[in-house]
């Protein structure tokens, strides 16, 4: 309807003679304007909000590629195992058959439980890099892949039946509190019976003796 209308108007522009009498054409003339008016504010209407919501989109996109770039981009401390994050380092020689050992634990409600929990498992699983007048540690178990292969050990020695605390004792009694970026960390230094707990592990079959390894 519209277009025709406006059709009927642009034969007016054209100065085609539709009405002859003057005063309708002065009539012909405010509706050409309107009828042909009419139309494009509705075009730019739409043309308005599509812009709009182009803007808005892309606004939201350029947001949401900031926040994934600063949750990539944070700190984070370094993955370990099942149980949680640690960091496990030599503190020192201990005594005949044991080992000092300073454990940072990613927790802030970490406490002294779980600070010598990771300590028998960094030494079983992980061992540690030189310094602090060590030499570098090797872990007990050949591959991390055991801790798996044997849940049925592991997962009571850890979690159920706490067996670890046996050959783990807290030096001292001081907790160390760190903050790392968004990330809390507590360590304390623990002694660990590593060849007792390397021969109780050996005669559970878990591991073989230190020629073989598992």
């Amino acid at each position: 309807m519209t277009l025709t209308l406006c059709a009927w108007a642009l034969l007016i522009n054209l100065n085609v003679k539709v009405v002859e009498n003057p005063v309708n054409q002065i009539k012909q003339s405010y509706v050409r304007a309107f009828l042909c008016a009419y139309p494009k504010k509705i075009i730019n209407r739409h043309i308005k909000i599509n812009k709009a919501m182009k803007q808005h989109l892309l606004t939201t996109i350029l947001v949401g590629s900031f926040l994934l770039l600063l949750a990539t981009c944070r700190s984070a401390p370094p993955a370990t195992n099942s149980y949680g994050l640690y960091e496990i380092e030599c503190a020192g020689a201990g005594t005949q058959g044991s080992q000092l050992v300073k454990v940072w634990v990613y927790d802030r409600n970490a406490n002294i439980d779980m600070i010598k929990h990771y300590a028998v498992h960094g030494l079983i699983f992980k061992g540690y890099a030189g310094g602090n007048g060590c030499t570098p540690q090797r872990p007990m178990a050949a591959s991390p892949a055991l801790e798996l292969q044997r849940a049925n050990f592991f997962d009571p020695f850890f979690k159920t039946d706490k067996a670890y605390n046996r050959y783990a004792s807290q030096v001292g009694n001081r907790l160390e509190r760190v903050r790392v970026g968004n990330e809390t960390k507590i360590g304390a230094v623990i002694s660990v019976s590593k060849d007792m707990l390397r021969r109780d592990l050996e005669a559970a079959g878990v591991l073989r003796g230190l020629s073989g390894g598992f």
